[in-house]
């Protein structure tokens, strides 16, 4: 996940640390590094930096979209913290994901760039 600058001090110690830590334990819960040595296409590449960053986008897609979706509490964190975020995956897998985005039947995402000295949490 890439930090944004741009995030208030209490979000941070709230709810959105409380997103990224969640973020991180679904890649434990749903095995990730394991299921990527298993995926043929990822085990043979671990060392193919760009594989990998497909693999590490699609399984940040799975994990993020399943939190907003599961856990209310999170709807919208992830465009707050500028993750990654694919609407047109709405239950596949990571490894259904990744082979989307590497056959090129569909385009990863790219983080939401939020505007300069602004919170985009905050309204307008």
């Amino acid at each position: 996940m890439k930090s944004n600058p741009n995030l208030d001090p209490e979000e941070i110690n709230g709810t959105m640390f409380q997103y990224v830590l969640i973020h991180e334990i679904y890649h434990q819960i749903y095995r990730h590094m394991h299921r990527i040595r298993m995926k043929p296409e990822t085990a043979s590449a671990l060392s193919n930096k760009a594989i990998m960053d497909l693999a590490n986008i699609a399984c940040d897609v799975e994990i993020n979209r399943d939190i907003e979706y599961q856990l209310p509490k999170f709807e919208g964190c992830t465009e707050i913290i500028q993750g990654m975020f694919d609407k047109r995956f709405t239950h596949e897998t990571w490894e259904l994901i990744f082979d989307a985005y590497n056959t090129g039947e569909a385009n990863p995402p790219q983080t939401t760039k939020a505007p300069k000295g602004k919170n985009p949490s905050q309204p307008q």
